[in-house]
Order: C-alpha cells, then structure tokens, then sequence
C-alpha cells in the first residue's frame, strides 16, 4: 500500500509540474506532506532523508552564494551586453555566444546556477531587443544540462555518479568530460534549426542601452578573483592530498569568503544576500529528496528501475545503451536526480571494476541529456521555468517540448553511438 500511495504521490506531483497547475517547490512539498499524513514516513524520517543528500544541497546553496554575491559587481549584466554587442545585430551569433558563455559558467558552476546567472540579465535584454526570451532561458537551461557533463561540479547528477564511481574531480575530466564537449558541439549544430525564428533574427544596435549598474574599480576585482582561483586549486588539490576537500565543503567556504567580500566591498550585507537566494530550488530539492525516498523504501522505484537493470544484465554486450537510451527515456518525466540516485545502487550490483563506470557513466549521460526534453527533467530546465514566470512570461510544457526534445534526441543518439563505438573496442 505504502509503495502505491509514494508512487501516485510521485506522479501526481510530476503532473502538477508539467500542467503548470502550481509550481515546482510547492507540488513537492505538497507530495511531501501527503507522503507524511499517508503514513509512509514521519516527520523525522522525511527530514533524514534529505539530511542523506546534504552534499549536493550544500554544493547548490554555495554556488548560488557565489553567483548572488557577485551579482552587483555589474560583471554579469555587462557579460550579456558584451554577447549582445559582439553579435552585431545578428541573432546567430547571440545564440552562439549565449551557448558558449554557458557552458563556461556551468562548468564550474552547478547547472541551475548558471541558469540564475545569466537567466535575470538575458529577460531584460530580450525586451530591448524586441525578441522573445523563453527561447533564450530555454537555450540556456539546456546549454547548462550539456555543459554540466564538463567536471563533476557543473552538475549535482555528475557530482552524485562520480561519488558513487569513486571518481574525484582531476579523474573525472579523461574520463567523462568528452562527452559535455560532444553534447555541446551537437546543441550548437542544432542552434540554425531549432531557434530558427531567432537565428535569422536582425536587430539595430541602437535599440540595446548601457548597463546601468557601476562596475567596481579594478583593485576590488583581485580579492574576488583570488577566491576563484583558490576554489578551483581546492578541487584539484582534494584529489591529491589526504585532506578532505570536498566539492560541497568547498562550495560553502568559498560561499563564506564571498559573503565577507560582499559585505566590505558594499555589494550587500549578508542578510541580504541570503534574502535574495532563490530558497525555492533548494526546497524542490530537498523534497525531490524525499519524494525519491519514499519511492525507494517501498520499493516503488526498484520495480520500475528493476526492469532495466534486468535487460542490461540480460545483455550484458548491450548493457551501456539499454541503460543510456532506457534513462534518457525515463528522465523526460522523472527529474533526473531522482532517478538517476534511484539507479545508481542498482549498477552498483551489476559489475565491478571499469564495467561498473561503464555503467555509471550510461545511466549519467542518459538522465543529464534525457533531462534536456521537458520541464521538469533537470534543475536547470525548472529554474528557467521559474526565472520566465517571476518576469510574467507563461512558459508552457508544449513550448518546451518543442525545443527540448530534438536537442535531446539528436544529443542521446550522438552520444549512444560513440558509446557504443568504445564498448565494440572495449569487448
């Protein structure tokens, strides 16, 4: 009964999400609570449960931190009119630039950071150039979901297998970072087709202003930078000391220093900042968390899980794609860090050694590109949906489909086939 009643709580919140009837945060938290009245977890149980995934809400608050903190800098306003001024008029090159400069964000940045990054800046810019923005928050969320691949920071589902594949940061980037590189080459071949309405789009540079937010002198930038810097050699140097830098321990001290930085430079006292942090992703999460835990517990999800694992240990030759091509179906209604934390006990059981990265590594490009077709299949993709209604846009499930699921598509095919190029050689 318990695993009935976690299921149907499960979908209906999926179908909340994907009707547009409320919002993310509140349809799992409202899943949450059903979870708790119905019996299949107390209170204390339901707050262990997310308790268990602190790391990668740890990681999440830390970045956005970060990003929220810098924000008054006027670095990321003048970035989007930097792309804007280099595109000369031309929609093509935006779209390119927008991409790209994604993609360098979220490789060092969670994926919903960057869409909280760039995502404010572009609504504005759009508007002064008469130009529809879901597109662009749509280009974005997915730019971000392909670029996450680069380290095992840029996304909490590359963060989540490399935990469980034993990889750290520096072994991550031989081993998976080409597949971000292919995902991003296949969205930016697809850019002339899918946004083809803003591809060909023409505009006058008169119509784009200056950003008004001052940039801060020089000397400020240094400190900021330094934290950077130190950051980034903490990843590395966790890889090759005994001592535990962790990326969440990580993402929170250098939350701490920035936070300092912030208040001494005028950029915002740290009450402000905390106010400004967009608590409700978080709350997504932590009840994604618990919505999967119930799922787990009762056995809801292993069924359903179940039934792949069965087929790739059938198949052993074939095991990478059925995993790939059968997560990358499931997390186009299924949020992919649920399903992809539901799965991953499950390759675990199923070899040892480099077959189980291997299988990993299946299960993590299929639920990150899979998540690219719809709303509600990555943090990125409900962040953007978030950032389109706090600025009055209405983005539908239909508008996404429609420029997610080719991008998803041509981006799991593209990657299933150079899978299957290393397992021919590899067997």
């Amino acid at each position: 009964m318990d695993a009935w009643l976690a299921a149907l709580t499960f979908l209906s919140v999926i179908f909340l999400i994907m009707g547009n009837l409320i919002s993310p945060p509140a349809a799992a938290l409202a899943g949450t609570l059903v979870l708790v009245y119905g019996g299949v977890f107390t209170l204390p149980q339901a707050a262990a449960e997310m308790a268990a995934s602190y790391s990668t809400l740890a990681l999440l608050l830390g970045a956005m931190v970060v990003a929220r903190a810098l924000q008054p800098t006027g670095i990321f306003a003048r970035t989007a009119h930097l792309m804007v001024t280099l595109s000369r008029g031309r929609g093509s090159r935006l779209l390119v630039g927008i991409t790209l400069v994604t993609a360098l964000i979220s490789a060092l940045l969670p994926n919903a950071t960057a869409v909280l990054v760039l995502g404010p800046v572009l609504v504005p810019v759009a508007r002064e150039l008469k130009l529809n923005a879901e597109p662009l928050l749509i280009l974005v969320a997915l730019a971000a979901n392909s670029s996450g691949l680069l380290t095992m920071v840029g996304d909490p589902a590359t963060y989540l297998v490399s935990q469980a594949a034993g990889l750290g940061f520096t072994a991550y980037l031989p081993a998976l970072s080409l597949s971000g590189v292919l995902a991003i080459a296949v969205l930016l071949a697809l850019l002339p087709w899918v946004w083809r309405d803003l591809w060909i789009a023409r505009w006058p540079l008169s119509r784009l202003t200056s950003p008004t937010e001052p940039l801060l002198p020089k000397r400020y930038f240094l400190p900021i930078v330094v934290v950077g810097c130190i950051m980034l050699l903490f990843f590395v140097a966790g890889e090759l000391s005994h001592i535990p830098f962790s990326p969440d321990l990580i993402a929170l001290s250098a939350a701490t220093a920035t936070l300092a930085l912030a208040e001494r430079f005028g950029l915002g006292s740290v009450s402000q900042v905390l106010r400004d942090i967009d608590w409700s992703t978080l709350i997504f999460f932590a009840c994604t968390f618990i919505l999967t835990g119930a799922l787990e517990s009762t056995g809801a999800i292993a069924a359903v899980a179940g039934l792949l694992g069965t087929s790739a240990a059938a198949h052993p030759e074939a095991a990478t794609l059925l995993l790939l091509f059968g997560t990358a179906a499931l997390s186009t209604v299924i949020p992919n860090i649920p399903l992809i934390v539901a799965l991953i006990p499950l390759v675990q059981g199923m070899g040892a050694g480099q077959e189980v990265l291997h299988l990993h590594t299946a299960v993590l490009l299929g639920g990150s590109l899979g998540g690219n077709a719809t709303m509600v299949g990555a943090s990125a993709n409900m962040t953007a949906v978030g950032l389109a209604r706090q600025h009055g846009l209405a983005m539908l499930a239909a508008t996404f489909l429609r420029r997610g699921l080719p991008v998803c598509l041509a981006q799991v095919a593209t990657v299933g086939l150079l899978r299957l190029i290393v397992d021919i050689v590899r067997w």
